[in-house]
């Protein structure tokens, strides 16, 4: 599956919450896809924490960056060049039934659509 690598960051961002509330088969998938989207991510993660300190501000020891700071435009521009790079991922994908079935709601549901395996739709 073709995604950019800021497709890749926001699924492990969702793959890391819901990875501590699911079993089975869809515990399986959900690991083993946040394995590969981070093996996918390590120079765009690099690229963006050094952004981040470029364009953060520190407080209390931490360097933070808010849509809110001035800077935050800046920072966008820059990393947009390495947010559209795509990468081809291998994405286990599961039966729509093993997430229907589960205890996650219709909301974290529609947030890992790209996980559900809808069959072969090109005939």
């Amino acid at each position: 599956m073709y995604l950019t690598n800021e497709q890749c960051d926001y699924y492990l961002s969702v793959l890391k919450i819901i990875a501590p509330k699911v079993t089975g088969k869809l515990g399986y998938a959900v690991a083993r896809n946040m394995r590969n989207l981070s093996n996918s991510l390590t120079e765009y993660i690099e690229r963006k924490n050094s952004l981040i300190i470029k364009y953060g501000t520190e407080i209390n020891g931490e360097i933070s960056l808010n849509k809110s700071d001035e800077n935050y435009k800046l920072f966008l521009e820059e990393i947009k060049e390495f947010s559209d790079i795509e990468h081809d991922i291998d994405i286990m994908k599961v039966a729509p039934n093993d997430i229907y079935n589960s205890t996650l709601s219709a909301d974290v549901i529609s947030n890992i659509m790209f996980m559900i395996d809808e069959g072969d739709t090109n005939g």
